[in-house]
């Protein structure tokens, strides 16, 4: 996914995309093939892709997923 794919699935999911880490997370996905930078790569699973299957859930708890690149809607 792009940057403007990652935009438009935050959107439709209530989240917005840290502009803070945005680069650095999208740079990073690319080297890691889509999975989440943050886990270790003997722990990827389908779960890992992407939006990953814990980010909303994240956001909801902690206002950020746990890569930082999805986070709370601002009002």
């Amino acid at each position: 996914m792009d940057k403007e794919g990652y935009i438009k699935w935050a959107e439709a999911h209530n989240m917005e995309l840290n502009m803070d880490t945005v680069d650095r997370i999208l740079k990073r996905l690319q080297i890691t093939e889509g999975y989440c930078p943050c886990v270790p790569p003997d722990q990827w699973t389908e779960k890992h892709i992407c939006p990953c299957a814990f980010c909303e859930e994240d956001v909801a708890k902690n206002g950020r997923c746990h890569c930082n690149l999805f986070i709370r809607k601002k009002d």
